[in-house]
Parts: C-alpha cells; structure tokens; sequence
C-alpha cells in the first residue's frame, strides 16, 4: 500500500512539472513573437522616420527581453529623432 501511495505522489508530482513546463513553454513563445513583433513594428517606424513611434516599440520589446541589439537601435532612434529635431529648430529659426 505504502509504495503505490509513493507511486501516486511522484506521478503527481511528474504531472505537475509537465504541466509548469509547459506553461512555461507557451509563455515563452508568446513572448518571443511578442518580442519580435515589436521590433519589427519599431524597425518599419524608423525606416519611416517615425521616430517617436519606433522609440515606444523599441521600449516595450525591451521590457520583453533585454537584447544588445534592439537597445542600438533605440539608441539610434532616439538620436536620429533628436537630430531631427535639432535640424527642424534651426530652420524655424532661419525662417525668423
């Protein structure tokens, strides 16, 4: 009696774990399309010089995953909105 009660406790036990694993599975997958999307989506925006949009996806595919790459381009992103800007600025101001 006592070895199938250990029996049913480690079957438990193993379904349990499966089932974590596979939870934990899904969710990364989720994530990485998340995470892939955004990207992307921030890659389309830079390209279109939508700067401040490609920042935003750029940030939150960051909160997904820290990734070395994907920090560059907000980086860039974020320089090219502000040379941008710079570039706009003085113009108003030879208009003046």
């Amino acid at each position: 009696m006592k070895n199938i009660l250990i029996a049913t406790i480690l079957a438990m036990f193993a379904l349990n774990s499966y089932a974590e694993a596979e939870k934990k599975k899904a969710d990364y997958v989720k994530n990485k399309a998340d995470f892939d999307k955004l990207v992307s989506e921030g890659d389309v925006a830079a390209t279109a010089k939508k700067y401040d949009e490609a920042i935003s996806k750029y940030e939150k595919a960051l909160v997904i995953n820290q990734d070395a790459a994907v920090q560059s381009k907000l980086d860039k992103a974020k320089s090219d909105r502000d040379l941008t800007l710079g570039v706009a600025e003085a113009e108003k101001k030879k208009k003046q």
